[in-house]
């Protein structure tokens, strides 16, 4: 139980299990994080994606995007991200900082295409980038293997900056942890 939770070293612990388990977990509230991006030109923007892998060893997360979007081109200016995660059943919020590195045509990039659903991958098949205008829906894309590949990006993340917050009746909790190269440190904060 979270409430039990006290030593840092157990709640960094909790994080990564949950961030893990929500991997492949559509029903969990981690799977679907909210993720900002500054961009000097775009400004700060904020979209949802779904977590793709999170590896608390080198603590990373992924999501995928399209490299017509918007997002891909602020992301390769600006190679940084903010994740925000709320669990509300556990009254649970991180918000993690961290430095992005984009996989395009690299093994990275061509294992996660082979691993995405077919419905996954007919979304980069799409003949027009993401944001551009229409007079109307758009037809559901048909699935041709390939066809997306060149649209097809990782974003890999590396956690530089994990911020939890446990929202209490008694009380609120929050801690941050804060990685520089293999050293940590955390520092409880006021709420």
């Amino acid at each position: 139980m979270l409430d039990d939770l006290i030593l840092p070293d157990a709640i960094l612990n909790d994080c990564w299990t949950r961030l893990v388990a929500a991997v492949g977990d559509k029903q969990s509230p981690f799977h679907t994080p909210a993720v900002a991006i500054g961009d000097e030109r775009a400004g700060a923007t904020v979209r949802t994606v779904i977590l793709r892998r999170a590896d608390s060893a080198r603590r990373a997360l992924v999501f995928h995007t399209d490299r017509r979007s918007p997002k891909f081109a602020s992301l390769n200016n600006e190679h940084k991200a903010a994740w925000l995660f709320y669990d509300p059943s556990a009254r649970l919020q991180l918000r993690l900082q961290t430095s992005t590195t984009l996989h395009t045509t690299d093994a990275v990039a061509h294992e996660q295409w082979i691993a995405a659903p077919e419905f996954t991958r007919a979304m980069y098949s799409a003949t027009m980038a993401p944001g551009t205008p229409l007079s109307a829906p758009p037809d559901a894309p048909t699935v041709r293997l390939n066809d997306g590949r060149d649209n097809f990006a990782v974003v890999n993340c590396v956690v530089g900056e994990i911020d939890w917050l446990l929202l209490r009746r008694e009380g609120h909790r929050r801690l941050r942890f804060t990685f520089i190269g293999d050293q940590m440190t955390s520092t409880w904060l006021a709420p």
